[in-house]
């Protein structure tokens, strides 16, 4: 079977292939979409500029040896390209940006944690004074002191607000809701023994 070299180009790229006279166009365009990776479908064959029929034969369109034919991409294949690139592109931001929103959600709630760690902190100390408040009137009831009480009780309230202040989301809400429960526990604590030392 007589067969002849030809030259397929595709933008900057060359590829040398031998095929039969008799061979079609569309029989070339498997060829070429094996080469470009562009499914046969979407490419067009263009000899001396023009497009011919894929049944026709090589031969029968005046293609000869070392002829050279151009590939190019029909353009609904270039727009589909187009838009499943700018879908990915869109993706990948849209990746970008969820990851940027989750890492600034974890330094978020660092710093939330950290805030109510300070706090929790200064509530240890005041739960330490209530609690030996709390031993002595157990043992030693006329000589605790109103004041005392009544002093840990204001502290109390001042670490609640300090805690209200605290912005909070997520994980965060509970140490905060936590906290709030442990110093609402201990003012209930000071307001019992303020009524059972009025006047001391």
């Amino acid at each position: 079977m007589a067969s002849m070299n030809l030259l397929l180009v595709h933008k900057l790229n060359q590829y040398q292939v031998r095929v039969a006279l008799s061979m079609t166009f569309a029989q070339l365009k498997e060829i070429a979409g094996s080469q470009t990776g562009i499914p046969p479908q979407h490419i067009k064959l263009l000899f001396r500029g023009r497009e011919n029929d894929d049944a026709q034969m090589l031969f029968q369109a005046g293609i000869k040896d070392g002829a050279k034919l151009s590939i190019a991409e029909k353009q609904s294949f270039v727009d589909e390209q187009a838009q499943m690139q700018a879908a990915q592109e869109q993706d990948a931001l849209l990746q970008k940006q969820q990851a940027a929103a989750v890492q600034q959600e974890v330094k978020e709630q660092q710093l939330m944690k950290s805030q109510i760690g300070v706090i929790r902190l200064q509530i240890d100390q005041l739960a330490q004074q209530a609690q030996q408040l709390q031993q002595q009137l157990q043992h030693q009831p006329h000589a605790v002191s109103h004041k005392a009480a009544l002093q840990i009780g204001e502290v109390a309230t001042q670490k609640l607000i300090q805690l209200d202040n605290v912005h909070v989301t997520g994980d965060a809400r509970m140490l905060r809701k936590a906290e709030i429960n442990r110093v609402n526990t201990m003012a209930d604590q000071m307001e019992l023994i303020k009524s059972q030392t009025r006047g001391q």
